[in-house]
């Protein structure tokens, strides 16, 4: 198993979607986990309308899954199955 650490803070309302990526090997097929450190400080359980935040995840250009960030301003880490991949370089965003 091979798992990726990534660090996304959002802050703000921003007038763009957001975009980041992040390029990583795998050495022979493995199922990926990649642990997204994200926070949102606009988010607010308690405030109708900004319960939670949503990131796609897409795994070499194609769409993987949605992340829901609930947990506020403060960093949280979320683990998120990517599946197998095979071996070779490959792009998360």
């Amino acid at each position: 198993m091979l798992t990726l650490a990534i660090l996304l803070a959002l802050s703000g309302q921003p007038s763009a979607p957001l975009r980041v990526e992040r390029d990583f090997t795998v050495a022979a097929t493995s199922e990926v986990v990649a642990t997204i450190a994200a926070s949102c400080e606009r988010c607010d359980w308690g405030v109708e309308g900004r319960e939670g935040g949503l990131l796609e995840i897409k795994v070499d250009g194609r769409y993987s899954q949605h992340l829901a960030l609930t947990r506020g301003g403060a960093a949280a880490e979320y683990a998120v199955m990517l599946g197998t991949l095979a071996p070779g370089t490959h792009r998360l965003s």
